[in-house]
């Protein structure tokens, strides 16, 4: 007599649903010591949106679902860095938001109250980059959906604008998308990492449209030679060190009204802040940087110390992107700002 025969349920497919429980019910667990946060956008936070991150080094941030409001809050797992793995700060205490240049952020805050919201400052990384998540990732990795969802949801016009999902296009240029730590340049005064012990790195300039503007940075204190093809090629970097630096508008009298750009260090960062490959790179018979917080990056010209000053253009690599800065706007920083767009949807609500 032949024995019934059972087909095997696959092991994954067992555990997956007590697994889902568990998560249901360690979801529900956090609901009574983690406030539940209702939006992103920054003219519309509430002092339930207020968040104690403090030297968590994994927060349960618990997201409402904005197509279920009776329905348990969504969880996401934020860190303030993993590689090396650092918890957040003492005091790290604000609201995370959406910021009109493509990030969400934190807004450190002394208090609950939405009117401390714009007197507080952004969360930095030990190395000074604002800690920001890009709406590249946010689009792209399914763990960030129920942040994704709620941005979505806060500004209805967004879904099909720039602002969010416009961002989820190719990077121009056709190179890979960024990577986490890139360095994203969102308009003038914004800080961004330079190790001068290399010859160029990778960044990127975002584009009023949302999207990336990829190119190659060429360290301006580094020495280049044209090869026979006419192009410039990096022979070697003259310092070692690296610092926290901006873009800004040239400020001398003889570049105005042309597209020149200078670059000020912000400060200057200790070696033990850099990674290990970056500390490599300090290797050689190379002099620490002669500068300080706040002075221009100049080079040496005719025997002379002048200013390094970049005239951006509509072609190039670097000149192109760089060419971006200028469409983006300048009176009011995105970091504070989102749009004005909310004021108009706030008044439909």
């Amino acid at each position: 007599m032949l024995l019934p025969t059972f087909r095997a349920a696959h092991p994954r497919r067992l555990s997956l649903q007590p697994m889902m429980q568990l998560r249901r019910q360690s979801t529900v667990s956090l609901l009574d010591t983690h406030p539940v946060v209702r939006t992103f956008h920054p003219k519309r936070l509430q002092p339930s949106d207020y968040l104690d991150l403090s030297l968590q080094s994994r927060y349960s941030l618990l997201v409402a679902n904005p197509s279920d409001a009776s329905s348990t809050p969504r969880r996401v797992q934020m860190h303030y860095q993993t590689a090396p793995s650092t918890p957040f700060p003492p005091d790290t205490r604000g609201f995370f938001y959406y910021s009109a240049d493509g990030m969400l952020r934190f807004r450190l805050a002394e208090s609950s109250s939405p009117a401390d919201f714009a007197k507080g400052r952004d969360l930095e990384l030990p190395n000074g980059i604002p800690w920001r998540l890009d709406a590249r990732r946010i689009n792209t990795f399914a763990k960030w959906a129920p942040i994704r969802d709620l941005i979505t949801a806060s500004s209805p016009s967004t879904t099909s604008s720039s602002v969010t999902l416009g961002s989820a296009r190719e990077v121009h240029d056709g190179m890979n998308p960024a990577p986490a730590r890139a360095n994203i340049v969102t308009g003038f005064g914004e800080p961004f990492l330079v190790n001068f012990g290399i010859a160029n790195a990778s960044m990127y300039v975002r584009r009023p449209d949302g999207a990336l503007h990829a190119f190659k940075f060429r360290n301006p204190l580094a020495k280049w030679e044209e090869n026979a093809f006419g192009s410039w090629m990096p022979v070697k970097p003259w310092y070692y060190g690296s610092a926290l630096c901006a873009f800004e508008p040239s400020p001398f009298p003889e570049d105005a009204g042309s597209p020149t750009i200078v670059l000020r260090i912000l400060r200057i960062l200790p070696n033990k802040l850099l990674s290990p490959g970056q500390r490599r790179s300090l290797h050689g018979r190379l002099s620490p940087l002669p500068f300080g917080a706040g002075d221009l990056i100049a080079k040496k010209y005719k025997g002379q110390d002048s200013a390094w000053r970049f005239k951006t253009g509509p072609g190039g690599d670097m000149g192109g992107a760089l060419h971006r800065l200028w469409e983006l706007p300048r009176a009011v920083s995105p970091v504070l700002v989102m749009s004005e767009q909310g004021k108009t949807e706030g008044s439909r609500a």
